[in-house]
C-alpha cells in the first residue's frame, strides 16, 4: 500500500506545489486522502478490484475497477511518472474495451473535465453523459453490440 500511495501522491503532487505547508503536512494529507479514498471505493463499489501494473516486475501504476451487472466502471487508474508515455494506459483500456464488447456492457469512467487525458479517452469512444457534483465528468464508451440475457440484439 505505501507504493499505491506514493503513486497517488504524485497525481497530486501539482495541486500541492502552492499550498504553503510542509513536505510532513503535504504526506498527511496525501496519506489521509488516499486512505479516504480507498475507503470510499471499498464501501460503494464491493467486490471492485484494486489491481497493481507491473513492468518488467517493478510497480508501473494501479487501477481500480468494477464490474457490476450493467457496466464496467474504471473507477480510477494511475501510471507512475517515469513509465508514461508507454502505451500502458492504453493497453489496459483496450483490454476493458475488449471486455466490455464481449459482455455487451457500456465502460464508463469518471475524469476532471480539465485532465490532459480526456481527449484520449474521447479517441476511445468514450462520450461525456454529465457530470457529477461539478467536480468530474462522467463518460460512457457503449459496446457495438449490446447483450440481452445471452443474446445480440
Amino acid at each position: 500500500m505505501p507504493a499505491l500511495q506514493d503513486m497517488y501522491g504524485e497525481t497530486r503532487r501539482g495541486e500541492l506545489q502552492s499550498v504553503p505547508w510542509s513536505d510532513a503536512q503535504k504526506q498527511a494529507f496525501v496519506a489521509m486522502q488516499f486512505q479516504a479514498q480507498d475507503a470510499h471505493y471499498r464501501k460503494n463499489y464491493p467486490g471492485a478490484a484494486l489491481c497493481v501494473i507491473l513492468v518488467d516486475g517493478k510497480r508501473a501504476g494501479r487501477y481500480y475497477v468494477y464490474r457490476s451487472e450493467t457496466e464496467i466502471r474504471l473507477m480510477d487508474i494511475i501510471v507512475a511518472k517515469h513509465f508514461r508515455r508507454r502505451g500502458i494506459a492504453r493497453a489496459l483500456l483496450e483490454e476493458l474495451i475488449d471486455e466490455a464488447e464481449q459482455s455487451g456492457l457500456p465502460l464508463t469512467l469518471h475524469v476532471e473535465p480539465d485532465n490532459p487525458i480526456l481527449p484520449f479517452y474521447r479517441a476511445l469512444g468514450f462520450v461525456a453523459r454529465g457530470e457529477t457534483g461539478g467536480v468530474y465528468q462522467f463518460m460512457e464508451r457503449t459496446p457495438r453490440t449490446r447483450m440481452h440475457h445471452g443474446e445480440q440484439s
